[in-house]
């Protein structure tokens, strides 16, 4: 380790570092500066049908904050000593609260900025613990005078979005403490899931499907099981933007003999309802707690709004309530379509999450190498891209395999299942990259485990190993289990 990163190792763990105040003058609104890279890709002239009605709802966007780089390297440089075994600060996590008044803002900077908010007429919402973001409300009329940008409609493949049309702009005075709007539209992140399919008969017909038992034989969970780890005394928190019906999540453990263990549904602001998200969120819940059979299932619901994706309103909720040891996130985007301010905010949450000791999964998509596109799509046009929701170093970004048990698979499924768990797995189950793409017999459009190299982030130093490009780039996924529907997961839903 070299001088100054001792100094900072240091200085982290005694808490040394001073918050400053970085705003010097009062926001001068004919004094701005553009927030650059801050507009949604298809927000384009040819797309656009019109503007904004001036009152229309604005609400719960996100203003990203910059702690500043001494803080930022400080929280760096403590991380790392939470992870070293022998290190004063060796697994000793933050609290939210001390994550606020050590590497959050300064209080005379957040003050001044929620001043300049409410001086436009917004409505601050909430200050997440950690002062490191501003959640509040308005109007597109309000985002016009305070931001300089006005919201227009865009029709794409068929629906109808609303989008800022150009990039927005802040004070002067505030740029040293402003990274900028997460998002100012309504374009929704990328659900990673696959085909949803009917099965009626799940032990004959050719294929192979996975119950909860059998995840445990292949993965070899049953000895952990045995000895009595199983989640019971943690919990798992789970981004949620759809509400779900909970008696299918009770029907799925009575049927595949699990634990009565129901999730806990926490709304985060106004019920949204059952959407078309539920797919994903019933699969989530209901396999977090299939493996992790004893844990505390957190699911946490967000409305969407105009301005902000729900997902990004559950995930900041679960790290800045410092919901639960484990994360799980099943949504993305690519990260050239993110802009500065959103992977800005990402990034600062992850790495919040890290310094209060939160495992954040997440996952690496299903469009193969073509991050840009979804997986529904005959041919990518985006090129080459990850999701920037798990690009960053704080994070571990889960990706997709597929069983080679094609010519053999008698070896390692039984011919009929158990009566009480529908476990018919017989051993571990050898593994090949998930590719259902067109390129492959039998497969369609892009369906394919999904990674490659971040175009924003430098590989980290512990990111080395057999196998591991030398590409100077911060590669995804890290760890890869089942997810093709060559072997599918069971789910209940309806």
């Amino acid at each position: 380790m070299g001088v100054m990163r001792f100094l900072w190792v240091v200085l982290a763990s005694c808490s040394l570092i001073a918050q400053t105040n970085r705003i010097q003058t009062v926001p001068d609104d004919t004094r701005t500066v553009t927030l650059t890279g801050n507009r949604y890709p298809s927000a384009r002239a040819e797309y656009e049908v019109g503007s904004a009605s001036p009152g229309h709802r604005m609400d719960k966007m996100i203003l990203a904050l910059n702690p500043g780089d001494e803080q930022n390297l400080a929280l760096d440089a403590l991380i790392a000593a939470q992870q070293t075994p022998g290190s004063r600060s060796y697994q000793k996590w933050l609290t939210p609260e001390e994550i606020a008044d050590q590497f959050g803002v300064s209080e005379n900077d957040l003050n001044q900025v929620t001043a300049w908010l409410g001086s436009h007429g917004f409505t601050v919402d909430e200050v997440p613990t950690g002062r490191r973001s501003i959640v509040f409300s308005g109007t597109a009329a309000m985002v016009k005078a305070a931001f300089h940008t006005e919201i227009k409609q865009y029709l794409v493949n068929g629906e109808l979005h609303y989008a800022n049309a150009s990039d927005p702009q802040i004070p002067e005075a505030l740029a040293a403490v402003v990274l900028g709007t997460v998002t100012l539209h309504d374009f929704g992140r990328t659900s990673f899931r696959t085909v949803k399919q009917t099965v009626s008969d799940f032990a004959s017909g050719g294929s192979n499907y996975l119950a909860p038992a059998d995840f445990a034989t292949i993965y070899n969970l049953n000895p952990l099981y045995t000895a009595g780890t199983d989640g019971t005394g943690t919990s798992i928190a789970i981004v949620g933007r759809t509400n779900i019906t909970l008696s299918d999540v009770t029907t799925f453990r009575s049927y595949f003999g699990l634990p009565v263990n129901n999730p806990q549904i926490i709304l985060n602001g106004t019920n949204p309802g059952i959407t078309s998200d539920v797919d994903e969120a019933v699969l989530d819940v209901e396999w977090s707690g299939a493996v992790g059979r004893g844990a505390t299932i957190k699911f946490v619901v967000s409305g969407s709004t105009s301005a902000t994706d729900g997902v990004d309103l559950s995930a900041q909720y679960i790290v800045t309530k410092n919901l639960a040891p484990v994360m799980s996130t099943s949504y993305g985007s690519c990260e050239s379509a993110m802009g500065t301010a959103e992977l800005g905010f990402y990034k600062n949450l992850w790495q919040q999450a890290a310094a209060q000791g939160i495992s954040t999964m997440i996952s690496a998509g299903d469009s193969g190498a073509a991050g840009c596109d979804t997986a529904s799509e005959a041919t990518a046009t985006g090129g080459k891209a990850v999701n920037g929701l798990c690009s960053s170093i704080y994070s571990v970004c889960v990706g997709g395999t597929q069983f080679n048990d094609a010519s053999n698979a008698g070896a390692y499924w039984a011919s009929s299942m158990n009566a009480t768990t529908k476990e018919s797995a017989i051993s571990y189950i050898p593994e090949m990259a998930w590719n259902q793409s067109g390129s492959v017999s039998g497969g369609s459009d892009l369906w394919a485990g999904a990674g490659g190299a971040s175009a924003i982030y430098t590989k980290p130093s512990w990111q080395a190993g057999p196998g591991v490009p030398a590409d100077g780039r911060r590669d995804v996924p890290d760890v890869s289990l089942a997810a093709s529907t060559h072997d599918g997961f069971l789910v209940v839903e309806g």
